[in-house]
């Protein structure tokens, strides 16, 4: 008997309801697949075709852990030289690490330029347009606005601590991993440690892509051996790290891998569905605790570039997204020192497979709106005037989800069976103090 648990038995009763056979036979198969996830993935992001009604950031949608990034403060060492009408600066004191992408204002001036290209330790220099002002020498600050919403740091726990893996086509190994903090940069030489200490030392290599995000697992394939990730049947499936490391709960064999025996992940790191909350500041200010967002206009337009200031931030705006899910946000400030902040979020959802190791973020009690969703696209597909029934279906599922989200964040809260009146309709009066002066 089903019970909805995993990727595999919510696509039999996709494929049930829409009246498809479940032996692997039916036409729609693979179209029930790629359903299920377009279902997936708009639920999981909040609003959906589904009801235009629901735009719900779902607590079971959100990470396990915040984003933690450090906003730096200011490159001001030495002096910049510059000359009018050319694009070249050069530092008399060069900045130890790459400030490619920073603004840059000399000591006096108000127009702001963006360093274009910059190497760390490098004292030369590129800006986004040639000099407007008198050749000279200028004190200057640098200093960083805009930063990738990327996770600094990956975490291996209880859920992510394991990786089964193959040598052989008869026996298999275990990498297992310590729990902790880690760049991306430590986690794969992490994770290369322990598949060499499973399997055959010095086997394994690996990678991690800084700009296009993605890891890649190496083996050299000597003696013989095949190198094969078990993510849907190893015995550690539920607690393997490939999905940390972008790569989906499937087998990843010979047939996957390149010529040189590698497999790159499939997914960047973390790409963010959306952001749910402002971002919280860990700087001792205490008035104002968060960083609210702006529309970009409205941030230019109360914070202008050219009067950016050295301080905490209290806003910032999203200037784009990309379509693997990397967000870049602009300040309206930068920090006298480093200064941590954290901002919850909805990942982007890894496509789910048709294994026993895949399960939807979903939760089981309200499953059924996914395989509404999904059979609502098969149906229409197949021209069954049925799909529309099928959809209301989804639609009402949904809405019902949101009403039980709202309902148990009220209930829980503070003011639940309280009746809250309108600030601006109490009638304030001064406590009668009969002649007494404040205490």
């Amino acid at each position: 008997m089903s019970q909805f648990r995993t990727t595999a038995d919510i696509l039999d009763e996709v494929l049930d309801k829409s009246g498809e056979v479940t032996n692997g036979n039916s036409p729609y198969e693979s179209n029930a697949v790629t359903y299920l996830n377009k279902a997936h993935q708009a639920i999981v992001g909040g609003g959906s075709i589904f009801s235009l009604k629901v735009d719900e950031a779902w607590t079971w949608a959100r990470s396990r852990h915040p984003i933690n990034i450090e906003l730096l403060p200011a490159v001001t060492a030495g002096s910049v030289q510059v000359t009018a009408d050319s694009l070249n600066i050069s530092f008399t004191s060069a900045p130890a690490t790459s400030v490619e992408g920073w603004f840059i204002r000399p000591t006096g001036q108000q127009t702001v330029y963006k360093i274009m290209q910059h190497t760390s330790a490098a004292t030369t220099a590129v800006i986004d347009s040639s000099f407007l002002d008198t050749t000279g020498t200028y004190g200057f600050s640098c200093f960083k606005l805009d930063y990738e919403i990327l996770p600094g740091y990956l975490y291996v726990d209880n859920f992510s601590d394991k990786i089964d893996f193959a040598e052989t086509a008869t026996t298999s190994a275990v990498a297992a991993l310590t729990h902790g903090s880690y760049t991306p940069a430590n986690l794969v030489t992490h994770v290369v440690a322990a598949l060499n200490a499973a399997g055959t030392n010095g086997l394994y290599t690996g990678s991690y892509d800084s700009v296009l995000k993605y890891f890649t697992l190496t083996s050299s394939l000597a003696g013989g051996k095949i190198f094969s990730m078990l993510g849907a049947t190893g015995t550690n499936r539920q607690r393997s790290a490939l999905p940390l490391l972008g790569f989906n709960r499937l087998d990843y064999t010979s047939a996957t891998a390149n010529s040189a025996g590698s497999y790159t992940s499939p997914y960047i790191i973390n790409g963010i569905s959306r952001l749910v909350e402002p971002f919280k500041v860990f700087s001792g200010r205490k008035s104002e605790p968060f960083i609210t967002s702006s529309d970009p206009y409205n941030m230019e337009f109360d914070y202008p570039l050219a009067e950016t200031e050295q301080k905490i931030p209290t806003r910032f705006a999203r200037l784009n997204e990309m379509n693997d899910g990397t967000v870049t946000v602009r300040f309206n400030a930068y920090p006298a020192d480093k200064t941590k902040i954290m901002l919850d979020w909805v990942p982007v959802p890894h496509d789910l497979q048709d294994n026993a190791a895949s399960f939807p973020l979903i939760p089981r009690k309200d499953i059924d709106v996914l395989i509404h969703a999904a059979c609502a696209f098969i149906l229409y597909n197949k021209q069954d005037s049925a799909w529309s029934e099928m959809l209301g279906l989804a639609k009402a599922g949904l809405e019902a989800m949101e009403k039980k989200n709202r309902s148990e964040l009220f209930r829980t809260s503070t003011d639940f069976g309280q009746i809250r009146p309108r600030h601006d309709l109490i009638i304030r009066r001064k406590s009668l103090r009969y002649g007494y002066g404040d205490e």
